[in-house]
């Protein structure tokens, strides 16, 4: 039962964390995302 909470609340913080990269940076492809650390140092 630990275990698939734990499974659930890092599966969706991953999600969420995806989805505010995408908000920021409004694509998709890995390699435009050069130089994220300058951008969004927190997320890094």
């Amino acid at each position: 039962l630990y275990q698939m909470l734990n499974h659930g609340v890092s599966t969706g913080a991953l999600f969420l964390l995806v989805g505010f990269i995408y908000e920021r940076r409004h694509t998709r492809e890995i390699t435009e995302f050069g130089g994220l650390a300058n951008v969004m140092p927190i997320y890094a």
